[in-house]
């Protein structure tokens, strides 16, 4: 199950957001390993590669504004799917894939 799936399932294999987007912001400040969030999350291949892909996002971007505000997008976008307004598709093009 993808990362997006997780983060709007209703099952047992959710992932909940808040805590998904304070992990990652660990990972971006260096306090915390892609690998520890992935192992902490038991991420499956599909979200690790999702989550990989964003991790790669983020550090291709060339100035702070634009790292701000794709840490901001990964803070709201989740929280947006987990709530039902965003689906799948429209969180993948909300983080520019």
């Amino acid at each position: 199950m993808g990362l997006y799936e997780r983060w709007t399932s209703t099952e047992g294999d959710k992932l909940a957001v808040h805590t998904f987007t304070a992990a990652m912001r660990e990972v971006i400040r260096g306090r915390r390993t892609l690998q520890a969030l992935i192992n902490f999350s038991g991420l499956d291949a599909a979200a690790q590669a999702e989550l990989t892909a964003i991790a790669a996002k983020y550090q291709g971007l060339s100035t702070e504004v634009e790292k701000i505000r794709f840490e901001l997008d990964l803070t709201s976008i989740p929280v947006l799917c987990e709530a039902g307004i965003l689906t799948r598709a429209e969180a993948k093009d909300a983080l520019g894939f």
